[in-house]
This record gives C-alpha cells, sequence and structure tokens, in this order.
C-alpha cells in the first residue's frame, strides 16, 4: 500500500482510466476474467475485502444471469421456451460475462479509492477545477457522514425513548430531519473555515506537493506501452449470434501485465519489509 503511495496520483490516475477503459470497451472473456483476478487480488493485497461485497457481486450476478435471457432472445442454442420465448445458451453467457463485468468494474473502482483517495483527488484538480473538485470531494464525504450521522441519531433518539415503534414512519421523519439539520450546519462551518482560509484565493499554495519523478515516469511508460499492445493486438469476440472461437492473442499476455502491477508492487514491498525485520 505504502508502495503505490508513492506514486505520482496523476500517473495511478492514467494507470486506472487505461486498465477501465479496456476492461469495459473491449468486450472479451479473457479480458473480463482477466482484470475479476488481478482486481481481486489487489483488493486482498489492500486490505479491503469485505464479505458483505462478496454478497453483493453474487446477487448481482444472480440477477443478471436470469434477467439477461428473459429479455434478450438472440442466439442460435435454445435451452427451453418461455411464455413461448427461447431461452439461449448465448444469451444465458452473455448474461454472465456482462455480470462479471460489472463486478470487475466495481473492484478496480474500490481500489481507485484506496490507492487514490480523495486527498490526491482534490491536489490532482484543485489548481485547473477548484470548485468542481471541490463539490466532488464534498460529495462523496456527504453519503458516508449521512449514513453516520443518521446511525448515530437513531440511536441516541432510541435511549432518550422518543423513538416510537408504533410510528415507524413519523419516527425515521424526526430522525431524518435532525440529520438534515446537522448536514446544513455542518455544510455553513465548513464553507466559513474554508473562507477564512482564503480557499477563493487564487494564489494559495496546495496543501500537499508531490514531485514528478523518474519512477513516475517508469510507471507511466509501461502503462501507456502495455495499453497500446493491448488495443493493437485486441482479439474481437461475439456472444451472439454464436460464440466465436477463443483464440491465442497476444493482447492477453499484455492486459494481464498491465493489470497485475500494482499487485507486484505490493508483494515486492511486503517482501522488502519483511526481509528487514528479519535482519533486525
Amino acid at each position: 500500500m505504502r508502495e503505490l503511495k508513492k506514486i505520482h496520483p496523476a500517473v495511478l490516475g492514467v494507470y486506472f482510466v487505461c486498465v477501465l477503459g479496456i476492461l469495459m470497451f473491449l468486450n472479451n472473456p479473457v479480458i473480463i476474467l482477466t482484470s475479476l483476478f488481478s482486481g481481486a487480488l489487489l483488493i486482498f493485497l489492500l486490505k479491503r475485502f469485505e464479505l458483505k461485497s462478496l454478497v453483493f457481486s453474487l446477487v448481482l450476478l444472480l440477477l443478471i444471469c436470469i434477467s439477461n435471457p428473459i429479455v434478450s432472445h438472440k442466439g442460435i442454442t435454445p435451452l427451453f421456451y418461455f411464455n413461448s420465448k427461447p431461452i439461449t445458451f448465448e444469451s444465458l453467457i452473455y448474461g454472465l460475462f456482462f455480470a462479471l463485468m460489472l463486478i470487475a468494474v466495481i473492484v478496480w473502482c474500490k481500489a481507485l479509492n484506496s490507492v487514490i483517495g480523495s486527498d490526491s483527488f482534490i491536489y490532482l484538480f484543485s489548481k485547473v477545477l477548484p470548485k468542481t473538485a471541490l463539490i466532488l470531494k464534498l460529495s462523496l464525504r456527504f453519503i458516508p457522514l449521512f449514513k453516520e450521522q443518521y446511525h448515530k441519531t437513531k440511536n441516541s433518539v432510541k435511549v432518550l425513548g422518543l423513538y416510537n415503534g408504533n410510528k415507524k414512519i413519523k419516527s425515521e421523519i424526526r430522525v431524518i430531519n435532525s440529520v438534515i439539520a446537522f448536514m446544513v450546519e455542518n455544510s455553513i462551518e465548513t464553507a466559513r473555515s474554508m473562507n477564512a482560509r482564503g480557499y477563493n484565493n487564487k494564489n494559495h499554495s496546495r496543501y500537499q506537493i508531490k514531485k514528478f519523478e523518474l519512477s513516475d515516469f517508469c510507471f507511466l511508460a509501461l502503462t501507456v506501452v502495455l495499453s497500446v499492445f493491448t488495443v493493437v493486438f485486441k482479439k474481437e469476440f461475439y456472444f451472439y449470434p454464436k460464440f466465436s472461437t477463443i483464440n491465442f492473442s497476444a493482447c492477453y499476455i499484455t492486459f494481464f501485465a498491465l493489470s497485475i502491477i500494482p499487485a507486484l508492487i505490493i508483494l515486492r514491498g511486503e517482501l522488502k519489509w519483511k526481509f528487514l525485520i528479519s535482519k533486525i
């Protein structure tokens, strides 16, 4: 984790954009499975794995696999008929891989949020688009803060005996009104604090200074080269009306090398740390 934090945020941003772009626009089963494996490994190494996320992914996978064959009847291999409409094997497999692609995108976005974070996001865009960056940061911060304050207020109301289970809707409205009032007051205090610190001043300095080093350039060059090779040697795959043949392509190797880079960096840092600890 610390090894990835040393890389310039702009370089990390370019890397994640390349990986997500290739994943979403190259509709290939091998690319999807590779990205899902690399993303899951990265999340595990970042210690961001959560059981509820796994349950959500399985539910999403099941829903899309069931709904896609019902909605789409493309394909030449009918498995059975539902309401006189064919449920095809091709449509079922397409729903499966579409769901896996969505899960892979969610996994990589979660890794992006862990590696870059809101502070680095503000650092990247505060000078070019200061107001937009601030609005996005506050928006991302609003949801978890609202949930946290909601649970605190609800528990406090229950302790005071003001939460009526028989009139749950009325009690919930009272809790939500209190939370909204808190959020509005907090927003006013934040705005006054930022104004007092000179945020509107165009000449104010940025709180974080990250220099572009040689290692950042090497990482960026490797990302661009592997991404270009993946796109150039891409292998088209079609689900309809029948499956294309999956043949070997150099793009599979280049994309695997691209997607596994952060995991290798973290593993290298962990091994180096354990080696140094063993020498003490």
